[in-house]
């Protein structure tokens, strides 16, 4: 009973921040974004926008991390900032086609080497680490240029 009681009262709370700025919730300091049925970590620094008119020009009070080719802006959230009422003031601007919160992606690469347990030197360059940001892309091409040659 009393399990049920707080499980009503965490569901109550989590849909009034909902029903107020979209589908986020608060745990322990840490803002989630419910996508899917599944809670995403939310980085509270960075929002992403576009404009509806690519013609329209930022007031000087927003900081721009980067720009892209396709018109969206990467705006920093400034560290006393309410990051929840700061993306729905720009939600309700009218002026931006996209707003959306930046997450933390999850990612788990595991080769499917046979050999990986023998492949000492992954772990010494921290490939796993790099795995897991990206596992590259067909279209980049590499080359790796090894000068020295060992005799013996």
């Amino acid at each position: 009973m009393k399990r049920s009681i707080f499980l009503f009262i965490s569901y109550f709370f989590s849909l009034v921040i909902q029903a107020n700025v979209g589908n986020f919730v608060r745990k322990e300091g840490i803002l989630y974004q419910i996508q899917d049925g599944r809670e995403v970590r939310i980085n509270e620094r960075i929002i992403t926008v576009k404009f509806k008119n690519e013609k329209s020009v930022l007031p000087n009070d927003f900081v721009v991390i980067r720009k892209n080719q396709l018109g969206y802006i990467d705006l920093s959230v400034l560290d006393d900032t309410d990051v929840l009422k700061y993306y729905s003031k720009l939600k309700d601007s009218g002026l931006f086609e996209v707003v959306n919160m930046n997450n933390y992606g999850e990612t788990c690469m595991v080769p499917n080497d046979t050999y990986i347990g023998s492949q000492w030197h992954l772990n010494a360059i921290r490939m796993f680490d790099a795995w897991n940001i990206t596992t590259g892309n067909a279209n980049v091409k590499v080359a790796v240029i090894d000068t020295e040659i060992d005799w013996q």
